[in-house]
């Protein structure tokens, strides 16, 4: 990343379905000035309310694998984790995103459909300089068998581990730096890293009203320690990269703190 703010270079859109809700929606990225971050426009809405990215705009009674966020009025925007992926990996600061609908699109599950998106737009700099979040000290989110360390560094570097034994697979682990040539490069290598689920979870993640608009073409299905196959094969599916368990819960993890 460059010391400077960046936005979009021009309107770029694409429309896809979203993960829980199973509805169409169409979201457009426009330039933003400098001081602005992400903001999303619910252009379905009277009035177009804006959803402004930030730690207060979190729903913490929505956290049911998902990210939601509220604006003053009401308004919400859900599943927004791998978009801003995409905007923390390429080094975009603010951007107006205009939607149709509440959720944003999955996909394919993964964050390259959003690289395209971005990338299709363009990124210019801004004559404004980023201020930079610095941790001062580590700071430790412990949560029955889950553990987030984040640690001051010099430069933001991300690892995750997946502990995957207990479905009878190998654990797994990435990393990623962000920021920088070697970085944004790294961060195109696992952005096509899709988002799973396990098959023993799929009916109650249904019957809660989630994963609507869930298929095999935008998510991982493990069965028996195995990707489901595609249109019903007996053949197990096929990973995109070795490590893509870990290589998406990265993405997740990246989406998440892009909220900072």
């Amino acid at each position: 990343m460059t010391d400077s703010q960046t936005t979009v270079a021009r309107e770029s859109a694409a429309r896809g379905v979203g993960l829980h809700s199973g509805a169409d929606v169409e979201l457009r990225l426009r330039p933003a000035p400098a001081g602005t971050g992400v903001v999303f426009v619910r252009d379905d809405l009277p009035g177009s309310p804006e959803v402004r990215c930030h730690p207060a705009a979190v729903d913490r009674s929505g956290l049911q694998r998902r990210t939601e966020l509220v604006g003053d009025d009401g308004a919400r925007v859900i599943t927004p984790e791998h978009f801003l992926a995409a905007c923390m990996g390429l080094g975009l600061d603010n951007v107006r995103v205009h939607l149709t609908g509440a959720e944003i699109p999955i996909f394919d599950g993964s964050a390259q459909e959003f690289v395209a998106l971005i990338e299709r737009a363009g990124i210019v700099p801004l004559e404004a300089e980023r201020r930079p979040l610095r941790l001062r000290q580590p700071v430790i989110l412990t949560q029955d068998d889950r553990e987030i360390i984040a640690m001051p560094a010099r430069s933001m570097q991300l690892a995750f581990f997946a502990m995957l034994t207990h479905a009878g697979m190998h654990n797994q682990a990435a990393a990623c730096e962000i920021g920088g040539e070697i970085g944004t490069r790294r961060f195109r290598e696992l952005a096509c890293a899709r988002t799973f689920v396990f098959y023993e979870e799929i009916e109650r993640l249904r019957a809660a009203g989630l994963i609507r608009g869930g298929s095999l073409d935008c998510a991982i299905v493990l069965r028996d320690g195995q990707p489901i196959g595609l249109n019903g094969s007996n053949q197990p599916g096929q990973y995109r990269l070795p490590n893509e368990l870990a290589c998406h819960k990265l993405l997740d993890l990246l989406g998440d703190l892009a909220v900072l």
